[in-house]
């Protein structure tokens, strides 16, 4: 899957102090590509197909931070809500077990609940900044979209039942930011997603670098 996003930051913090409350949103919209294979067995085939879809999210988070020394500290809360629009297609290279998949629509609503916890580093050039974080996700829309397709040689149309999504995740992260100058900033971040409904987990690798005009 490939996928492009654009995202709008807001954040409120109290400046009176170096500790106390925030409150951050984020409003994104991206654009993907999905491929994907299904093997047939007795055919000895596999059907191959390539579709576009457009996801849209909002997600508003909120916490307090205390400060000792280099060490800051404090829980998280939130709630996101994520749309996602998969457009129709239609399966090839299985000749008559190909498919033609209708468009679905599907979305999820997320409550947030977490710590971190982080460290600073003046160096010689550089000012590092370590971050371990740990938060627990329930989704209050878990089931699944049925799939609605049908043979594109013949036949009538059907359903194909997917699996609910998992009720409760756990995410597991660790950052690092360095910054540079006031204008430049660069980081590297990496998430594991654990979710109870089967054991199944998930990498996430971001890395970047920011610069101020």
């Amino acid at each position: 899957m490939t996928h492009i996003m654009g995202l709008l930051y807001a954040l409120w913090y109290d400046t009176a102090q170096s500790e106390g409350y925030y409150v951050e949103s984020v409003l994104g919209f991206g654009q993907n590509r999905f491929e994907s294979g299904r093997s047939i067995a007795f055919l000895g085939r596999t059907a191959i197909s390539k579709h576009d879809g457009q996801d849209c999210f909002v997600s508003i988070n909120a916490g307090h931070d205390w400060v000792i020394d280099r060490w800051r500290f404090g829980p998280t809360t939130g709630i996101e809500y994520v749309f996602l629009h998969e457009e129709g297609y239609e399966e090839h290279g299985a000749c008559a077990a190909d498919l033609k998949i209708d468009s679905r629509n599907s979305d999820s609503l997320l409550s947030l609940l977490g710590f971190h916890l982080t460290r600073s580093f003046q160096l010689e050039k550089s000012v590092l900044t370590a971050e371990l974080r740990a938060r627990w996700d329930h989704d209050y829309l878990t089931d699944s979209v049925p799939v609605h397709c049908r043979f594109i040689a013949a036949g009538s149309s059907f359903d194909i039942s997917g699996r609910d999504a998992a009720k409760d995740s756990v995410l597991l992260g660790t950052s690092l930011k360095a910054v540079f100058s006031k204008n430049i900033t660069g980081y590297l971040d990496y998430d594991c997603m654990l979710q109870n409904s089967d054991g199944y987990k998930s990498h996430m690798f971001n890395v970047g670098l920011k610069v101020l005009f």
